[in-house]
């Protein structure tokens, strides 16, 4: 019986261990592409027209408005999926990972 269990239960650990990182997994991705839609959404309602009066680069200020509208649709976006935006992403990692999203749509227009 001993030898039964110390072959199962490793088996089980392990299972429940690759599940959860799975999980973690498609969390987190479904994090990215909500904060992916959150930095269209703040271009597409605030940043455009913005940077069109400025005739050039956004000011600090605009940056940071255009962060919050960015997070905050993410984070919208994530509670209807039934996720938790800020557990996922944590708030000190949040401008980051809007930074490398814009750098990447910039990179690709």
């Amino acid at each position: 019986m001993f030898e039964v269990l110390a072959v199962i239960v490793p088996i089980v650990v392990g299972a429940f261990f690759t599940w959860l990182k799975v999980k973690a997994g498609k969390d987190y991705s479904r994090a990215i592409e909500a904060l992916e839609v959150g930095v269209n959404t703040a271009w597409e309602s605030y940043g455009r027209d913005r940077k069109k009066e400025l005739e050039g680069s956004f000011l600090e200020e605009d940056r940071e408005k255009l962060r919050d509208i960015a997070k905050s649709k993410a984070r919208q976006l994530s509670g209807s999926l039934g996720l938790d935006f800020d557990k996922i992403i944590p708030p000190e990692f949040q401008d980051l990972a809007v930074k490398k999203i814009v750098r990447e749509v910039k990179k690709n227009t």
